[in-house]
């Protein structure tokens, strides 16, 4: 094909045929100029392609992270339940001092001086949110979707956590400016304590 047309412009030009000759060169000039459009929009093609591969990886990801997420406030709840069927159990007068010493009970232990804080990880959704200018249209809706949950979810949790430590912090000062028995590392087993 290449011999073709190198042929085919020699013979032009040697034989005095200059406007064929250009319309030879405007055709070539044509083909590289379709050659390299052709090439962008593939190159094009593969960018789309792999921003939308990196964003799916990313989502991914965030996925994975919201299901630990939630797995660790199904715990925490749990933790929460357990405490609050604890306060029901002594409010009703049902705790015994063995229960209090017994160790497979711990949670009779620091029932109002124990703070736990709920520790949630966002690594993979800031990365995502560090990365949103390359993330395909398509997925913008999920992404305010996410920054919706993320900003409520962390407004309530951050909410719970500071009125806890307030009621634990209230407590500890209350026990330690009225019992002189308290610290906050009372050792288990001091009568005083469980009394």
């Amino acid at each position: 094909m290449i011999k073709f047309f190198r042929k085919l412009r020699r013979g032009s030009l040697s034989r005095k045929r200059f406007p064929k000759y250009l319309l030879y060169a405007a055709g070539e000039i044509f083909l590289v100029v379709v050659g390299i459009l052709i090439a962008l929009y593939l190159n094009n093609l593969n960018e789309i392609h792999n921003s939308q591969a990196k964003a799916d990886i990313l989502l991914e990801d965030v996925l994975n992270e919201l299901n630990v997420n939630i797995a660790t406030i199904e715990n925490q709840i749990d933790f929460f339940h357990k405490k609050d069927s604890v306060f029901w159990a002594v409010k009703q007068n049902r705790v015994t001092m063995q229960t209090y010493t017994d160790p497979s009970h711990p949670e009779f232990i620091d029932m109002t001086t124990l703070f736990t804080q709920f520790q949630l990880t966002n690594d993979a959704y800031r990365l995502l949110i560090a990365n949103r200018e390359n993330i395909p249209v398509g997925y913008k809706p999920i992404i305010k979707k996410l920054n919706a949950l993320d900003s409520k979810l962390k407004a309530r949790l951050d909410d719970f956590d500071a009125e806890l430590l307030d009621a634990v912090k209230t407590n500890i000062k209350f026990y330690s400016d009225n019992y002189s028995w308290f610290s906050d590392d009372t050792a288990i087993g001091n009568e005083d304590y469980y009394n």
